[in-house]
């Protein structure tokens, strides 16, 4: 059977939370309907199940007009639904929270619960076995007995799907199924989704916000937004079509173009600019040591450098013999921030050496009266001073 929506429109006094809605779903489908916070997708539920009654349009289902006929009528009809919300009842078991729903399928009346007839019991076995059947499908039956608030988050999801299946529906309309659930539990969850169209023959109608579980499952996916359609077609169509980008990025068409532009951009980066030139026409290359840079220069600057170097040498060169110290190298200390730096200038220049002595007066001992320094009477000592310029080589007195 067919679940068809033909402009359906429902408004909460002036606020239209869904707006001129047309889609269908063909049995044994797995149909997504997405779109932003707000869009009107839990409100669509609600107008299918009867829990709202459209303002304008017509929701048929098998040749019947769901519109004229009560939630549990509809359930009846092989419609289902799970909730946004998880809703179970927390005094009950987990077996128990599917055998509420198994009201429906009972073959028993009520004199023959009252009396406690064969058949009464014949209907009990069967809803039990098929509810651990379908606890044993998703993965629950050890906790039967437990309390639905003792599971975890995910696990009360999938309680609520098999308490669903209960009613054995031709559609199942889930609402945010994966909400909750880690990237482990949510591909289990498109497995068991798929397996029970498959095993069960029925529609799937899915509402989710996670992506993994909508493009991985779903073949037909109806968009809406700020309840009114956007955009319908399979998930190869919907992930790249523009109003669903703009609807989910919060831009307008023009807007999310340029946002898509702007990525293709950032993954093809523009070619390295070239370093710009320096004032003297030598490309700023911090690697490149003097050498090749001085490779770079032309002619006339080579030339100019070097008359500037020459000149210089020159100028240290003229410098006064007098304000060099021959004897030791002067060190200058400074203190720069909190750091001793220790200038040693360079050697002087050497003097030209003076005339060698006379070889045969050194041999002798002697020297001539030039060579002999005078003897110091004031200090004492017994030794003459050298005199200058005979190449600090002093001769002792014979004698002294």
């Amino acid at each position: 059977m067919e679940l068809v929506l033909e402009h359906v429109t429902k408004s909460f006094g002036g606020l239209r939370a869904v707006g001129d809605v047309s889609f269908s779903v063909r049995g044994k489908a797995i149909f997504g309907l997405i779109g932003p916070n707000g869009a009107g997708k839990t409100t669509v539920f609600n107008l299918i199940t009867g829990v709202y009654k459209p303002d304008s349009g017509k929701i048929g289902f098998g040749g019947a007009d769901l519109g004229t006929l009560k939630p549990a009528q509809i359930a009846g009809a092989g419609i289902a639904r799970t909730f946004q919300n998880i809703r179970l009842f927390g005094q009950l078991t987990v077996v128990e929270n599917l055998l509420v729903a198994c009201e429906l399928q009972k073959k028993a009346h009520l004199a023959a619960a009252v009396l406690r007839s064969p058949v009464h019991y014949e209907d009990e076995q069967a809803m039990y076995d098929r509810a651990i059947e379908l606890l044993r499908i998703f993965d629950l039956h050890e906790m039967a007995d437990e309390a639905p608030t003792s599971l975890s988050y995910g696990n009360q999801r999938r309680l609520e799907i098999a308490r669903a299946m209960m009613l054995e529906p031709s559609v199942l309309l889930l609402d945010e199924p994966a909400a909750g659930m880690n990237y482990g539990e949510a591909e289990g969850l498109k497995t068991q989704i798929r397996w029970l169209r498959d095993t069960f023959d029925l529609a799937v109608v899915l509402v989710e916000h996670n992506m993994q579980v909508v493009m991985g499952v779903c073949e037909e996916i109806h968009v809406l937004d700020h309840g009114e359609t956007i955009a319908h077609g399979t998930p190869a169509e919907i992930r790249t079509h523009p109003k669903v980008l703009a609807a989910y990025l919060g831009e307008d068409e023009v807007e999310s173009a340029a946002v898509r532009a702007a990525v293709e951009g950032a993954s093809n980066p523009p070619p390295p600019v070239e370093p710009a030139q320096s004032p003297l026409g030598v490309k700023d290359a911090p690697a490149e040591g003097p050498s090749k840079q001085a490779e770079k220069l032309s002619a006339s600057e080579l030339a100019a450098l070097s008359r500037e170097l020459t000149e210089s040498l020159q100028r240290g060169l003229s410098k006064p013999d007098d304000d060099l110290d021959a004897g030791a190298v002067e060190k200058e200390s400074a203190n720069v921030s909190g750091i001793e730096v220790v200038n040693e200038p360079t050697s002087p220049v050497p003097k030209p050496p003076q005339s060698a002595p006379d070889v045969a007066k050194l041999d002798s001992g002697w020297g001539s009266e030039s060579d002999v320094g005078k003897h110091d009477e004031e200090s004492g000592k017994g030794e003459a001073a050298p005199k200058a310029g005979t190449n600090g080589v002093a001769h002792k007195k014979e004698g002294s």
